[in-house]
Formats: C-alpha cells, structure tokens, sequence
C-alpha cells in the first residue's frame, strides 16, 4: 500500500505498524485466555504517539515539525507516565545522595590501628 508511493520508508512504516498489530492481537488473545491486568491504556496511548511522532518524522520534511513533534510527544508520555518518572527520579535521587554523602572512613581507623600494633611503635613491656 505504502511501498510504491514510498518506497523504503513505506515498507518500513508499514512493518512497524504490522508489529504493533501483532502485540496487540497477542495480547488481547492472551489476556483471555489468562486475565493479567496489563495496564494497557498507558502503553495503547504511548505507542500511538510514537506512531504519531515516527511518521511525522519520517514523512514530513520539515525540521521545525520534526523536532516540534518529537518534544510534544515526549511530553505526552512523561505525563501519561508520570507516577514511573517520579519513581524512577527517586531512586536516582536516594542513589546519588548514597554516593555523594561523605562517610566515615575505615582506612584511616585501620591505618592508625597498624601503627599503633607496629612493633617500632609497640611499647616495650
């Protein structure tokens, strides 16, 4: 359908819908057969900005739309996934905060523990 008018970027347009067809067809038929609650909105809207975004920069030319599209659409899914990016921030946030806050060092007590039971520093008894 796409492929004479576009040549590669309509095969390769149309291959990625046809994937995405795929997992939705497999996922609908396996959740009736074993009912999973997926969340499945959050990812339905995602893809579909993604589908949005992707042809948007694979068919129009221009830069400004291209690079328009793509923040608007990152804004779309970090808000759709807001309460996962929170999440994930607080886990990089209490990581850093790990590595950054100074501890007490072991290898100046241990240091200071092998001078004082040197034998040169050891008095005699």
């Amino acid at each position: 359908m796409l492929v004479p008018q576009y040549g590669a970027k309509g095969a390769a347009f149309t291959t990625g819908l046809s994937y995405i067809l795929y997992y939705c067809m497999k996922t609908f038929i396996s959740k009736n057969l074993y009912p999973v609650n997926y969340h499945l909105g959050k990812f339905f809207t995602a893809t579909v900005v993604f589908v949005i975004v992707a042809f948007i920069n694979t068919f129009v030319g221009n830069l400004v739309w291209q690079v328009l599209s793509a923040v608007i659409g990152l804004v779309i899914v970090l808000l759709v996934y807001n309460t996962e990016v929170k999440y994930a921030l607080d886990l990089v946030i209490d990581e850093l905060k790990r590595v950054i806050t100074p501890k007490k060092s072991l290898k100046g007590d241990y240091i200071g523990f092998l001078l004082c039971n040197h034998r040169v520093f050891r008095k005699k008894v």
